[in-house]
């Protein structure tokens, strides 16, 4: 997972993704609100990609207000899954 993150150029994780981060992986449930560019996509992304690889029987609601960003997202988590 980091060598894809560090290989895309994200070397220094923002605010939100330094609380939400461990927060997911311990499987906490969370709701997220910060400004557009803030990194609150990949702050989930990751977390779901890499409970996916471990095979940890995860659920996952994931929900934007938009198609386009739903279609957005996906395409993003595809990346890393």
């Amino acid at each position: 997972m980091m060598g894809d993150v560090k290989q895309m150029g994200y070397t220094i994780p923002t605010p939100v993704q330094m609380v939400a981060v461990p927060l997911l992986m311990s499987a906490r449930n969370a709701i997220f609100l910060a400004e557009t560019g803030s990194g609150k996509s990949l702050a989930f992304i990751l977390p779901l990609s890499e409970m996916i690889k471990r095979g940890d029987g995860l659920k996952a609601i994931v929900m934007a207000p938009t198609r386009e960003l739903v279609i957005q997202l996906y395409k993003e988590f595809l990346i890393f899954t």
